[in-house]
């Protein structure tokens, strides 16, 4: 079965254009809400700084590695503990 996100991904790693990579966006918007409910702060601030740690995940992503793209994004989107406190 397919991860969160998976065939999107997949789509964007075929033809990296910004559609496609919006579409993985999308895709993995829910973990984006579940991993900044975990931290106070300006929730408008952290939910865009969880876009950008996530668009930059994606590019890094080696699904050789054995991590699923879920997985993967949501141990990239540790900083934003930092960016709660600030």
């Amino acid at each position: 079965m397919a991860g969160v996100g998976q065939a999107e991904y997949d789509k964007w790693l075929a033809d990296p254009s910004p559609d496609n990579m919006a579409a993985v966006l999308q895709a993995l918007d829910p973990v984006l809400v579940t991993e900044v409910q975990h931290y106070s702060g300006p929730k408008p601030l952290l939910r865009a700084k969880a876009k950008s740690l996530t668009a930059a995940a994606i590019k890094k992503y080696d699904p050789t590695k054995g991590a699923a793209l879920r997985s993967w994004v949501t141990t990239q989107l540790q900083p934003l503990s930092r960016y709660s406190q600030r």
